[in-house]
């Protein structure tokens, strides 16, 4: 696994995994690694490489800083291309989450720009360009009354503006039942969501995503080499 920075001494093991794809039954070349470790105080900083050099000529490098209540507070995002006709070689997007607003520098190709957009309280940041964060984002929507909530979704396309505030954009639940499936030859106790347009994604009681079943029926996403403390 790729790192933006490396793990330093005084952070805790909380959890890691690798997702695998899978196209019908054959495993493809794209890979999604994670980590979260304890950096002090019970803040959460996740660690994700998104590697999809050998499928689609990019890849994605994510840290999410969470406080202890799980909000999150900072997000940095470094895009790579490596295609004759990339788009771009290199995107960095740090995003610091503040009282009532976020700031925003974008690094595309070397040149840099700041931005700030304002946040309405209660602000839910959606990060569901990250597997693991489907969880995060299907219990905020189960919980309901989110027909007013404001989103904040980041963008990782040059052509778009960093970020977006948005009103009530969370997957849209169809239905919830509680199952015990077989993944990875291990029986888990999950809850089985099906959002609109029929994805389908098991949590553990930890809330993170063991699997998903994409709309298309094309393929599938598994978590494998899952551990936490």
């Amino acid at each position: 696994m790729r790192y933006l920075n490396a793990i330093a001494a005084h952070e805790i093991f909380v959890a890691s995994g690798i997702y695998r794809r899978y196209i019908g039954d054959s495993i493809s070349e794209y890979s999604e690694s994670w980590t979260q470790h304890d950096v002090g105080g019970g803040a959460i900083l996740t660690r994700i490489d998104q590697d999809a050099r050998f499928t689609e000529g990019w890849s994605r490098l994510a840290e999410v800083l969470q406080n202890p209540e799980g909000g999150i507070e900072r997000v940095k995002i470094q895009t790579n291309h490596s295609g004759v006709n990339a788009p771009f070689r290199m995107m960095k997007s740090d995003y610091s989450f503040l009282d009532g607003y976020v700031q925003i520098a974008r690094t595309l190709n070397g040149k840099v720009s700041y931005d700030e957009i304002d946040l309405p309280e209660g602000t839910f940041v959606r990060l569901l360009s990250f597997l693991l964060f489907w969880g995060m984002a299907l219990q905020r929507a189960q919980a309901g009354d989110i027909e007013q909530l404001p989103v904040f979704v980041p963008f990782h396309k040059p052509n778009l503006p960093p970020g977006r505030v948005t009103i009530g954009k969370l997957p849209t639940i169809e239905n919830v039942l509680p199952e015990t499936v077989m993944i990875n030859g291990r029986e888990r106790y999950t809850v089985r969501y099906v959002t609109l347009g029929k994805r389908v994604i098991w949590l553990d009681n930890q809330g993170v995503p063991l699997k998903f079943n994409h709309a298309t029926g094309q393929f599938s996403d598994i978590l494998h080499d899952y551990a936490h403390r």
